[in-house]
């Protein structure tokens, strides 16, 4: 598997590498999969695919504060970035893994080797609701997947240092929940990990077997999904 480092850590950017390197991987003949790792230097609120904006977000405090809405291409719920939160993405063929083509066993695959990962840092986190980790009771990671034909993207967030009283603010309650939250807000339910980024960058490199790194990115292709999308305030904001 590639490892990616790219300094390309705007969130709207960020999301348009992940869809292009998903397309990318689509239209190749080579069964390639990625590991993309970058920590946010901005705060921005990403909503789900499908999520309904006013349903999730407070829409007016974002504005005030200048935080951008973005809108990505897998499911869940409105979620908050920004300093503090390391955020990875996976490209996974589903040719050369033919289980990952069910979506119970690709979050299976996923956080078991996140698990694998992470347990060596604490001992305490384990996996709760659909593909959330957790410690306790507490969510400290958030995630979700985009398939395509061949490949798939599995995405999501780590919580080192983030401020949650910001989450409480910017997101309203969701409109969906796993069982285990029992209606708490954002502040009671989720959890920092705190443990040095890198740390946990080194961790997940490792479980992932990231022996290769890259450092150039579809650069076009970027371009591209970021006028089509992550730039377009209809994609971001229309429902």
């Amino acid at each position: 598997m590639l490892f990616l480092e790219s300094n390309l850590d705007a969130p709207d950017e960020s999301l348009a590498l992940d869809e292009a390197l998903l397309e990318q991987a689509e239209r190749n003949d080579s069964n390639q999969e990625w590991l993309r790792i970058w920590i946010p230097r901005t705060l921005a609120i990403v909503v789900g695919r499908s999520s309904r904006v006013a349903d999730e977000v407070n829409v007016e405090l974002a504005e005030s504060l200048h935080i951008p809405i973005v809108r990505r291409s897998s499911g869940g719920a409105a979620v908050v970035i920004g300093p503090g939160c390391v955020a990875y993405s996976l490209i996974l063929d589903c040719v050369r893994r033919p289980n990952l083509t069910l979506i119970d066993a690709a979050h299976q695959f996923v956080m078991q080797r996140m698990i694998v990962a992470l347990k060596e840092l604490d001992a305490r986190i384990e996996t709760n609701g659909i593909s959330d980790l957790v410690v306790g009771d507490r969510k400290i990671s958030g995630n979700s997947l985009r398939y395509r034909r061949k490949f798939l993207l599995y995405h999501g967030t780590l919580l080192a240092d983030m401020d949650l009283d910001l989450v409480d603010q910017l997101l309203k309650h969701p409109p969906r929940e796993p069982a285990y939250r029992h209606r708490r807000r954002h502040s009671d339910f989720m959890a920092n990990i705190q443990l040095p980024s890198q740390v946990i960058i080194e961790q997940l490199r490792s479980a992932w077997i990231c022996d290769e790194i890259c450092r150039s990115v579809p650069i076009q292709l970027v371009e591209q999904f970021l006028r089509e999308r992550f730039q377009n305030s209809i994609w971001n904001l229309q429902r």
